[in-house]
């Protein structure tokens, strides 16, 4: 049997392997689509409701959802220890929050940490013809509302920025202030943040990339991932740029290897262009108004004009230690070194309410913070949870790796996008990466399964 026929087989057996019904299939995916596309909603109803409370609304929908995945998962056959980090990290979590109760409630977080991996099962019983129909549709949808935002608000003679404005205060109403960079406005998106909106390109992007050209036409493949590229530029997140770029080529590098030339010439162009154009850039530029957009990527590049050392910042401020409603005793704090209080809070956790580590608030680095507000032993529990595909594929043979590649890819980058902020925790992108995850996983079981009926079909012949 040669590759073809193979993957021919393993296609044939994936769709009809422990795959659900039609309904059942209609209704994950739309609990994906109604995760991502909330901000539409809130622009349906016109501001007549808060948006405050359709997002609450949307989250309780899809936690009802999600408490029907755990009871599902319980009649499923999948890595028994993928089963036991998922309940210890329930447990752990549950004893993370009975203190937190009693601080800074906050419910969603906790939820996103120990409830939400579950979804991934409902993605179990999903045949990929499906997973991919869905993602490529919700890259084209995200790029496509970003592409529009940003032409909507930079283009003067449209002159719709106001209107613009009003759209994404009631998307975003907590970010008042329009994220600029000299005086073009950074695309929001279908999500009203930028950092949200790349992270959720990022992992789409990397996804579709990643597909073999049997799951995708080329000329579909090249409408998305320049429509993905282009409008990740026009979010101007650099951190998440940097990190698809470097998936990117990973991948390219991957598909070279294996003598797949197409995903290499598909992006060979347009960096070319762009790296070119980037070279030509003054180090000095005065007039911001005239900006275009690479012009703001080297703005944000420069160490010059950028905020790098923000995000890389490891100063304290002493005057911390006298702000009020802390949990821990201020004066036996400022007696202690700075290593005691900040191994002490990584210990201990919660510190948004002892504020007794300082590095866990002043970093921007998410996992980082993750891990100062969690505790170390709940933090490490939830890493390898969210890591377990990761260590899946390291150890997969290489038939079984093939399957899982354009997962992996998302999923990796979804991770690797945690160096700056923590917006792979929103709603808009946490239901999007365990979908994925829920996806890998399957196609692991189904892989496993195939080969065994294949070393059988071998013993009989």
């Amino acid at each position: 049997m040669n590759n073809n026929q193979l993957s021919e087989a393993y296609d044939q057996f994936e769709n009809n392997y422990g795959r659900s019904g039609s309904l059942f299939i209609i209704i994950a995916s739309s609990m994906l689509i109604l995760s991502i596309t909330r901000g539409l909603i809130v622009l349906l109803f016109g501001g007549a409701i808060e948006s405050a409370d359709i997002y609450n609304l949307i989250f309780l929908v899809l936690l009802i959802y999600n408490i029907y995945c755990f009871f599902d998962q319980q009649r499923m056959r999948y890595p028994s220890n993928l089963r036991l980090l998922l309940y210890l990290n329930l447990i752990f979590y549950v004893a993370w929050f009975l203190p937190e109760i009693l601080a800074t409630r906050d419910l969603k977080f906790f939820l996103v940490c120990s409830v939400i991996p579950f979804t991934m099962f409902a993605f179990f019983k999903i045949p990929k013809v499906y997973v991919h129909k869905l993602l490529m549709f919700l890259l084209f949808l995200v790029a496509a509302t970003t592409i529009i935002d940003f032409v909507i608000s930079n283009i003067p003679r449209l002159e719709l920025r106001e209107y613009r404005e009003q759209l994404r205060l009631m998307i975003n109403p907590s970010q008042i202030a329009p994220t600029r960079v000299g005086f073009l406005l950074r695309s929001v998106g279908i999500t009203g943040s930028e950092h949200e909106t790349s992270c959720l390109l990022a992992m789409l992007l990397t996804f579709v990339l990643a597909l073999r050209e049997r799951y995708i036409s080329k000329t579909k493949k090249t409408v998305l991932v320049y429509m993905g590229l282009i409008a990740l530029l026009f979010t101007l997140s650099i951190t998440n740029s940097i990190v698809v770029a470097v998936s990117i080529m990973l991948i390219a590098i991957h598909g070279y290897k294996r003598k797949k030339y197409f995903n290499t010439f598909l992006l060979l162009v347009p960096a070319t262009v762009f790296i070119f154009y980037l070279s030509l850039t003054p180090e000095d530029i005065n007039k911001q108004s005239d900006l275009n957009v690479v012009d703001a990527v080297y703005m944000k590049l420069n160490p010059a004009t950028a905020d790098w050392a923000v995000m890389f910042t490891t100063s304290f401020d002493d005057s911390r230690l006298a702000q009020d409603g802390t949990l821990v005793c201020f004066y036996w704090q400022q007696g202690c070194s700075y290593l005691f209080n900040e191994f002490g809070g990584l210990l201990i956790g919660h510190e948004g309410a002892t504020q007794m580590g300082e590095f866990g608030r002043i970093t921007e680095i998410g996992l980082i913070r993750m891990m100062w507000e969690t505790g170390l032993t709940s933090f490490l529990c939830f890493l390898i949870v969210i890591s377990f595909p990761i260590l899946i594929y390291i150890k997969s043979d290489q038939f079984t790796r093939k399957s899982l590649f354009p997962y992996f890819c998302a999923i990796a980058t979804g991770l690797a996008t945690l160096i700056h902020y923590g917006a792979l925790f929103r709603t808009t992108n946490i239901f999007l990466f365990y979908a994925i995850y829920g996806a890998f996983i399957r196609q692991y079981i189904v892989s496993m399964a195939f080969k065994n009926k294949l070393a059988i079909d071998n013993r009989t012949l």
